[in-house]
């Protein structure tokens, strides 16, 4: 095939491939809300500006008819002066010499009421007048050398006595020429505002289709997988900024909990299977027939106590499903910090005795928490169980509230003297099912510091672990908004337990 046939069909594939691209790009744009609301507002505006040119267009006519009027008025006293003088030789020579002068466009008749050419003007009382607007040929019989025939004159009509009609006109040319010209200006005005708002219209809609394009390629890039998409965010801070934002918090929220439940589920696998495959090992064991009765029954007790722990292990998993989704929150009540913690300090240290520490209560102000008891008492309880457990032996174990400054906020503490948690990892232990290497063979599901963090996060609240120099100093503050909270006075000060 000859080259120059194989050039003009690609031109002829290329042009029509950016036709149809166009067409398509305009067929979007047309669909657009806003071009739809530009178009909308544009003929709303249209029909305002059309309504407004043609009210100022007719207040225009109409002061410059009483302009005109005005001084034919003045002109056709005068005259009607001299006619009433009773001088009518001077009143036809009066006449006479302004037609002659003509200086400002006037034209002046006597004439007979009879007169057919202005029979449509109507009749008037005598010294009365009326004004209409006509060609100059329909005035006189002979128009001037010179002049248009529809020439456009304002004639003053005054009837006089004796059967006669005094007709001055003056013409209005200029007049008519100055509406039409502020009509055309007004029209051209019109016009280049209509253009600019039509490309305003577009260019917003342009950039909406933009904005959406960018949303709707990061909504397929997630669909396909990829959580760590997010949309764009200028600096403009308008409404496409803001639910981007929100978009993005959002996307992030739910990356983290495909992250965590990925986790999850490889720790479930990891920490689980064992404490399963050890119940089916005592159940096929409890099988066996050469087993007497008392070896069925340990074996028996103790898969019972391996089955309660996979109970409690998912109890705990769900506990914190629900109270990562709220659902809990139905139960919440003003709670007062100070009795909360002096129950648990009675319930906890007979433990602590037991396993050499040396327990405190330290309490430095008064607050009313708004929160669910029962889980603000798991979540310290859970803190003291960690603290018994890994708390070195006749070391202590310290127990505490703080209020803020301020009295926005409430800090309550558990302090230990034990081996501590690597800076590294204090983070991680707030994961499910996260467990140190030296806690691996020790007893436990590693959920506690989970629970922990759903009950602290579900009432709005922090929660970080910090050096003790030595051990582990667990802190959860929570705001107080409308909590009253005040310092401690001397004798509720007696009464802490040291």
């Amino acid at each position: 095939m000859p080259v120059n046939v194989l050039a003009r069909r690609s031109i002829y594939a290329v042009s029509s491939f950016s036709s149809h691209t166009v067409f398509l790009k305009a067929s979007r744009l047309l669909k657009t809300t806003t071009f739809r609301l530009a178009l909308t507002l544009l003929c709303l505006f249209t029909l305002l500006v059309a309504l407004a040119m043609f009210g100022t267009q007719r207040a225009l006519g109409d002061r410059i008819e009483s302009l005109v009027d005005s001084r034919l008025r003045l002109e056709s006293d005068l005259l009607i002066s001299f006619y009433q003088s009773g001088s009518l030789p001077q009143l036809m020579n009066a006449i006479q010499q302004r037609n002659q002068i003509d200086e400002f466009g006037r034209f002046y008749y006597l004439a007979n009421r009879e007169d057919s050419r202005l029979a449509d003007a109507g009749t008037t009382a005598s010294g009365q007048q009326q004004y209409v607007t006509m060609a100059l040929s329909a005035l006189v019989d002979t128009v001037p050398e010179g002049l248009d025939q529809e020439l456009p004159v304002r004639v003053a009509i005054t009837d006089l006595d004796d059967g006669l009609t005094l007709y001055i006109a003056h013409e209005i040319t200029d007049e008519l020429s100055l509406s039409s010209y502020f009509s055309l200006l007004v029209m051209a005005s019109l016009g280049v505002c209509l253009l600019v708002a039509l490309a305003a219209g577009v260019w917003a809609s342009a950039s909406v289709i933009r904005r959406v394009d960018g949303i709707s390629r990061a909504a397929g890039d997630i669909i396909e997988g990829d959580l760590s998409r997010r949309l764009r965010v200028t600096n403009d801070g308008n409404e496409f900024d803001q639910l981007s934002s929100r978009i993005n918090l959002m996307l992030s929220r739910i990356e983290e909990l495909m992250s965590g439940m990925r986790e999850v589920t490889s720790n479930i696998a990891h920490d689980l299977r064992s404490p399963l495959t050890r119940l089916r090992n005592r159940l096929d064991v409890a099988s066996l027939d050469n087993m007497d009765k008392q070896a069925v029954a340990e074996t028996l007790d103790r898969g019972i106590q391996d089955a309660d722990g996979l109970i409690e292990t998912f109890n705990a998993l769900l506990s914190i499903a629900r109270m990562e989704a709220g659902l809990q929150q139905t139960r919440f009540g003003t709670v007062d910090v100070g009795p909360l913690l002096e129950e648990l300090y009675e319930l906890y240290s007979p433990l602590a005795e037991d396993c050499g520490l040396d327990m405190s209560l330290v309490n430095h102000g008064q607050a009313e928490l708004g929160c669910d008891r029962h889980l603000m008492a798991q979540a310290v309880s859970n803190l003291l169980d960690n603290a018994l457990k890994y708390g070195a032996s006749g070391g202590s174990l310290t127990l505490g509230m703080q209020v803020s400054a301020d009295r926005q906020s409430v800090e309550i503490f558990v302090e230990d003297r034990g081996s501590g948690i690597p800076f590294s990892a204090r983070e991680r232990v707030f994961q499910r099912f996260y467990r140190l290497e030296y806690e691996r063979n020790s007893p436990g599901n590693g959920l506690g510091l989970s629970v922990v963090k759903a009950i602290v996060h579900m009432h709005h609240g922090e929660v970080a672990l910090y050096d003790n120099n030595p051990g582990l100093r667990a802190v959860m503050s929570f705001p107080l908004h409308q909590a009253a909270s005040r310092p401690l006075n001397d004798a509720e000060r007696n009464r802490i337990v040291a």
